[in-house]
């Protein structure tokens, strides 16, 4: 090897060595790693520890978290993974993004979804109308927006390799808007409403540097949903315009963890909107992470308020959160095509749980069907597998009772929630707001027995008996470190009959 070439050598190591310097010297500007970090604590070595190799596996995990010069490493490999291909593939976010022409990026997996073969829908689509029957049975009212593809909205902007694999056949907005029409659901395609947008009112409807939808187009998706839903109408007075970003606009950039920071120097917009009037009661929002631009704009309408708008993303659905959308008005569905035709997609996990909640609703606390039909309850829980809880001081039965010609004897199956730091529990029981009877529960003490004989004498003179179940103390188990439910329960009730 010539003098030349030893020297070639040398300065190549040394701009290579040089790169985390620069780093740590402040010289670029650069992203910072996304998301929310867990460092990990160093473990104490203890001697049963270390014969078992769980201190070895836990300072394994500490050393990768904590070892000198690992952000400038990740950037450093990150820079080199896309100076090697030419920079159109990125390596952030596992190799994942794409760079497309005037620095726009996109999520690979959107564009995969369209091409060839086409996926088909998922038969498990259907269901959404069992859906929304048994929510109109409940007085909750069912919508449907689909929200946009990027690599639909801005195919053009595409790398040309990719844009040739395409296949414009697989529109699946469209196959999905006709299947869920079908539902009876009311359905917004909002990637019709992206085309329009950027073809005649010459408007950005993605940032160039984000995988979502930006707030604009979230705002004009507000006024035309709230049109088709019958919702109060929404005015777009203004425009703002900002050098920052809003919300997750430079998502993808910041997933890139480069050395070199990635920036598409855009100017980003905000619309302002004001409704007409708020909407009565609560709308709950479920969907992807789209439904955030949603969210935001639908309150800053003011048509509800946050305290208004509980929302659930990719997490399975909680015993809370059911609850707390079986207590809304209405319910919107917010999800990409991307997410609909893939049969393992968070979606259908949550499809399939509000189901089978609102199918248990009565399982396991009337012993047939005779007694469901003339009972109505306040005060209780959503269901469980093995019955409900009740949910604050106060439980309400009616039994519609005006062809009832004997005493009305009642036979419950249950249990109050006892604890060392809650022993008893006290149950007063009124009919027709007259004192019944009062259980006592006490820990690891004998329970009293559930029977209820109601002279009918006692009924309502209307025909409707209420009774009332007054809790003493309803206890929520996160104060006392049972668990961590925020419910407020006393009473537990599995089965109920009725003696004839």
């Amino acid at each position: 090897m010539t003098r030349k070439h030893h020297l070639f050598f040398i300065i190549i190591v040394i701009c290579l060595l040089s790169l985390p310097i620069g780093y740590f010297c402040g010289l670029q500007e650069t992203t910072k790693i996304h998301g929310v970090e867990i460092i990990t604590e160093l473990p104490s070595l203890q001697t049963s520890s270390f014969s078992n190799k769980i201190f070895q596996n836990q300072f394994e995990n500490y050393w990768s978290s904590h070892f000198l010069f690992r952000k400038a490493a990740l950037k450093a490999k990150n820079q080199l993974y896309d100076w090697f291909n030419f920079n159109q593939i990125h390596s952030g976010y596992n190799g994942l993004i794409i760079e497309g022409k005037d620095d726009y990026l996109f999520e690979k997996m959107y564009f995969d979804a369209l091409r060839s073969p086409c996926l088909p829908v998922p038969t498990e689509l259907e269901k959404l109308a069992e859906l929304k029957q048994r929510f109109n049975q409940k007085g909750i009212e069912l919508y449907f927006i689909l929200a946009p593809n990027k690599a639909v909205t801005y195919s053009e902007k595409l790398p040309n390799r990719y844009r040739f694999f395409l296949n414009d056949t697989c529109r699946y907005d469209k196959l999905l808007t006709k299947t869920i029409a079908a539902t009876g659901i009311p359905v917004y395609n909002a990637q019709k409403l992206m085309h329009h947008i950027k073809n005649n009112e010459k408007m950005p409807v993605f940032p160039k540097t984000g995988t979502h939808w930006n707030l604009y187009a979230a705002g004009r998706t507000l006024q035309e949903t709230a049109e088709l839903f019958k919702w109060p109408t929404v005015e777009l007075t203004q425009l703002e315009q900002s050098k920052k970003p809003y919300f997750v606009d430079e998502d993808l950039a910041q997933l890139l963890n480069l050395y070199d920071r990635f920036e598409s120097r855009e100017i980003y917009i905000k619309p302002v909107l004001k409704a007409s009037h708020k909407l009565n009661g609560t709308t709950t929002l479920i969907g992807n992470s789209f439904l955030h631009e949603y969210r935001y704009v639908l309150i800053e309408s003011q048509i509800s308020s946050t305290s208004l708008l509980p929302y659930y993303e990719n997490p399975p659905l909680t015993p809370e959160n059911i609850e707390a959308i079986l207590q809304s008005k209405r319910v919107v569905l917010i999800y990409t095509d991307i997410a609909l035709i893939q049969k393992n997609d968070q979606f259908y996990q949550k499809l399939e749980t509000l189901l089978n909640a609102l199918k248990q609703e009565n399982i396991f606390l009337f012993q047939d069907q005779k007694t469901e039909q003339r009972l109505k309850l306040t005060g209780l829980s959503f269901p469980e597998n093995w019955g409900r809880w009740s949910d604050g001081k106060e439980v309400t039965m009616t039994f519609d009772t005006h062809d009832k010609v004997k005493d009305l004897i009642l036979n419950i199956e249950g249990f109050a929630l006892l604890h060392e730091k809650m022993p008893s529990q006290q149950i007063t029981v009124y009919v027709q707001d007259k004192p019944l009877t009062k259980w006592l529960f006490q820990l690891n003490q004998p329970m009293p027995v559930l029977r209820l004989h109601i002279p009918k004498e006692k009924f309502g003179p209307d025909g409707k008996t209420v009774l009332k179940f007054i809790i003493d103390h309803p206890v929520v188990p996160k104060e006392i470190g049972l668990n961590e439910d925020f419910r407020q329960l006393g009473f537990a009730f599995i089965r109920l009959s009725i003696d004839d």
